[in-house]
């Protein structure tokens, strides 16, 4: 008899998870109703579909659109997050119907009655409480709900799985991640059975868990690939997550901070290195920190490399880090007359050097009060020249207008007060073939998160720059 799951289709439920799936799936009556919140690419889906009587539904609900969540197994498995992905997989299950939509706003008034819900969607308030709420309350008599990621890292979904259980007539059942709010298996023979097998699973898991994840096992991965070419000057950032999959924390005695190590190496010698600390002193079982790593950092360096990043600590407790190969671009010469256009999709003649965010597509954000950059204009002439600038304050609420000074090699240029997007033409005069340094000043910026409805940017944020030039008259990009 084939098994009532496919682990071909990618996803992160594990077997324990999936037997549970088909012992819960038999209470399903003849013509039932199951709904899953959260179906990715299909793997429990597909499961429920197989377990349940065939004339019973399986409605899947997932936007499948923004998850970023799922960029790892994209790049393993070399698929597109997306409904036709999960329509490929799910192919042999006709009692499956996908709805393309974010619960519980696209589904509309519901009105049909669901006998399992299983929720794998939004892991945090208040929309993951908004989806129990609704669901649970369209459930049958004797409906179940149940789901996924049961376990440290997120509270909101054990406190949802909890106040299931906590209904009057059930009991919460876990196994491994899966969890189920079961009534109360003295009512039949078959809840009891389902019971029974639930509580199996569960010591089966916690068994293997409790072999398989002794010690402390830290794992450094970012949450997005790393790009295999950078430029020195433009730096991107890349988060990356660090998680203890060990049942123990690390360091067992914590005395001092932890501390990430980024190298960029070649050929065995060290290019360049820094490091930070995590601000904690302890990593414990499922409780990751992601922090953000930008890339590159130390001198200016060109050429194929190896990107290296590890925690400072005892080797035997964790892996060796995380390595990829990447290959840093020379930053191109400017030309006299040329116009610069800020952007994230070519190579820029400049190198952005501290208060600088990432490149954006038309623009570069200012992030904070001062931003210094260097234009790499190896040849001119002396004399005096033109910088051109284009450029748009970030205004809101009562800030209406945004200071700026400038200077160029250390000499004051220009103050003002700028209320909208503006173009300025400013003379400056240098000596022949000598570095173009241009200093930003800027001390009133403000964070989106503090000024913009639902914004969650914390950057502080004053000019966006669009277009530099340098010419011998002034001119309008």
């Amino acid at each position: 008899m084939p098994l009532p799951y496919n682990l071909d289709i990618p996803g992160q439920v594990s077997e324990f998870q999936l037997q549970a799936i088909e012992a819960v799936a038999s209470l399903v009556p003849t013509g039932g109703c199951v709904v899953e919140v959260g179906s990715l690419f299909g793997r429990s889906s597909w499961a429920w579909a197989k377990s349940v009587p065939q004339d019973a539904t399986v409605y899947c609900i997932d936007p499948w659109e923004g998850n970023q969540g799922v960029r790892g197994l994209e790049q393993a498995h070399g698929i597109k997050y997306g409904i036709e992905q999960f329509r490929e997989y799910i192919k042999d299950c006709p009692n499956i119907r996908p709805i393309q939509a974010y619960s519980p706003d696209g589904v509309g008034d519901w009105d049909i009655p669901v006998d399992v819900y299983y929720e794998d969607a939004v892991h945090t308030n208040p929309i993951l409480d908004r989806n129990v709420k609704f669901w649970t309350s369209r459930l049958s008599p004797n409906g179940i709900a149940c789901g996924d990621d049961y376990r440290p890292r997120f509270a909101d979904v054990r406190a949802a799985a909890e106040w299931s259980a906590s209904r009057p007539g059930h009991r919460l059942y876990l196994v491994d991640y899966f969890w189920c709010a079961l009534p109360d298996a003295r009512q039949d023979f078959d809840t009891r059975e389902v019971a029974r097998k639930l509580t199996e699973l569960g010591e089966a898991a916690r068994a293997y868990n409790e072999r398989e994840l002794k010690g402390a096992r830290i794992q450094i991965s970012p949450l997005v690939a790393v790009p295999d070419m950078f430029q020195f000057g433009q730096p991107q950032t890349v988060t990356f997550r660090i998680v203890n999959d060990g049942l123990e924390p690390w360091p067992a005695q914590p005395d001092s901070l932890l501390v990430l190590t980024k190298t960029l190496v070649r050929d065995g010698e060290v290019l360049a290195e820094e490091s930070h600390s995590l601000g904690r002193d302890q990593l414990c079982h499922d409780m990751p920190v992601d922090t953000p790593v930008v890339i590159p950092f130390g001198p200016p360096l060109s050429g194929d490399m190896t990107f290296r990043i590890a925690l400072a600590g005892d080797q035997s407790v964790r892996d060796s880090g995380f390595s990829c190969k990447v290959a840093l671009k020379d930053v191109p010469p400017y030309a006299a007359e040329e116009v610069i256009r800020f952007s994230s999709e070519a190579p820029l003649p400049v190198i952005l050097q501290t208060g600088w965010a990432l490149p954006e597509r038309h623009h570069v954000w200012t992030d904070g009060e001062r931003s210094k950059m260097t234009v790499l204009w190896p040849t001119h002439d002396a004399g005096t020249w033109w910088l051109n600038l284009s450029l748009r304050p970030f205004v809101a609420g009562a800030v209406t207008a945004q200071p700026l000074s400038i200077a160029i090699n250390g000499t004051p240029v220009l103050s003002a007060f700028l209320s909208g997007p503006t173009h300025m033409s400013v003379p400056f005069g240098i000596a022949r073939d000598a570095p173009l340094m241009i200093d930003l000043c800027h001390g009133k910026g403000l964070r989106p998160v503090d000024v913009l409805p639902q914004s969650d940017d914390r950057r502080t944020l004053a000019f966006a720059l669009t277009t530099l030039s340098v010419t011998r008259s002034p001119r309008r990009d």
